[in-house]
C-alpha cells in the first residue's frame, strides 16, 4: 500500500509498527504514514526468523528479551501479538514463541468456552496461527483454513508450506 512517493509498505507492517499507522486519503485509499518516525534502530535489527536486517522490525516485549520480527514473519515464527486499546490510542503486545504464555493442554481446549467460540468462527480463506502439540513439541504454525466443519469440531488447514493439517477443535 502507498507509504509517501515512490514508497510502499505491508498494511501489518503499519499495523505491527509503533511508529507507523493507516491513514484513510481524500479519495477513500488507504496509505501508510509515520515511516519517517521509525527509530534507527529498528532498520538494523536482524529479523529472527527470516535472518533479513531489511525493513522495519520490532522486537519481544518481554523485558531484556532482544528477539527482533518483520510483522510479515511474526505470524510464521509464532509470534502472539495482542492488540489493547488504551486512553492513548491501541498498545500492542508482542510475545516471541519462548514469552508467549502458555496455552491448556489439547485435552482441555473443549472446556474453553472462547476457544470454542473463535474456532467455531473461522472462516475458509482467514489466516490462523496455531500450535501443533504432541509429547514436548509445542510447534507453532501458520496457515489457511480450507474448511470449518463445526458438527465434528475440525478445522481443515492449509498449512504455510502447503502441507494440510486436519487438527481438531477438542
Amino acid at each position: 500500500m502507498p507509504a509517501g512517493v515512490d514508497k510502499f509498505a505491508h498494511r501489518i507492517c503499519a499495523e505491527y509498527i509503533p511508529e507507523t499507522y493507516l491513514t484513510t486519503n481524500d479519495d477513500g485509499t488507504e496509505s501508510v504514514s509515520g515511516i519517517d518516525g521509525i527509530t534507527p534502530a529498528r532498520w538494523n535489527l536482524k529479523c529472527l526468523y527470516c535472518g533479513s536486517t531489511r525493513g522495519a522490525k520490532f522486537q519481544c516485549s518481554a523485558t531484556s528479551c532482544c528477539r527482533a520480527y518483520h510483522a510479515t514473519c511474526a505470524a510464521a515464527a509464532g509470534v502472539l501479538v495482542e492488540t489493547a486499546e488504551d486512553e492513548l490510542g491501541f498498545v500492542s503486545s508482542y510475545q516471541c514463541r519462548f514469552h508467549r504464555p502458555r496455552r491448556s493442554g489439547a485435552m482441555y481446549l473443549e472446556q474453553d468456552q472462547s476457544i470454542v467460540e473463535y474456532a467455531s468462527q473461522l472462516k475458509p480463506g482467514q489466516s490462523i496461527q496455531a500450535r501443533l502439540t504432541s509429547g514436548d513439541s509445542d510447534t507453532p504454525f501458520v496457515g489457511t483454513v480450507i474448511e470449518n466443519c463445526r458438527s465434528e469440531e475440525t478445522v481443515s488447514v492449509e498449512l504455510a508450506t502447503g502441507y494440510h493439517a486436519l487438527p481438531g477443535l477438542n
